[in-house]
């Protein structure tokens, strides 16, 4: 996710703005009301960013599987989807 962030901020912006690092690796739960509000406003600027966001919350959500069998389930999901994002396809 970091990297991902990075790279926008460096192509897109030419380091002229500055995306902030931390609203992005806070877990959503995480976040208050304020927060998700930027959190929406950010993915909204920068929508390259949305499905590494994604991501990186459902791989969060593995650690909080039942068995490993659900665990498995829901990273066959995560790669499904990156592999059908819009960043898969370039």
């Amino acid at each position: 996710m970091d990297e991902a962030r990075r790279i926008e901020q460096d192509v897109r912006n030419k380091r002229k703005v500055r995306i902030p690092k931390k609203i992005f690796l806070v877990g959503f739960e995480r976040l208050s009301e304020s927060g998700r509000e930027k959190l929406d406003e950010l993915l909204s600027q920068y929508p390259n960013l949305k499905d590494f966001y994604w991501a990186k919350e459902a791989l969060r959500k593995l650690y909080s599987a039942r068995d490993k069998k659900e665990a498995l389930r829901q990273l066959e999901l995560v790669i499904m989807n990156l592999k059908a994002s819009d960043d898969a396809k370039s």
